[in-house]
Order: C-alpha cells, then structure tokens, then sequence
C-alpha cells in the first residue's frame, strides 16, 4: 500500500516524541510514503522550532 503523508509525519518518524511509535507503525504498514514537493523546505521549518 502507498500512501501520501505530509511533513508532519516524516518529523514523527524521525525526531523521537510521542507520536514517533505511531509513525514506526504506519511506516511498517505502507510499502512507499508519497511526500509533497516542499517537505525538505517544510521540514527545515519544523527543526528550526
């Protein structure tokens, strides 16, 4: 199954908190994760807070 995740759930996945399990589990579920053009931009937004 392939599924569309926004950068949210990349920062989840990556940076340890309390919904990083829930983003382990989805990933282990989803054979690709689609992302928005812009993550890397986003996600640069979300290491800055």
């Amino acid at each position: 199954m392939n599924v569309e995740v926004d950068t949210n759930i990349i920062a989840y996945y990556w940076l340890p908190g309390g919904r990083t399990e829930s983003a382990v589990a989805l990933r282990r579920h989803t054979d690709e994760w689609f992302v928005p053009a812009l993550w890397r931009s986003e996600f640069r937004n979300v290491l800055a807070r």
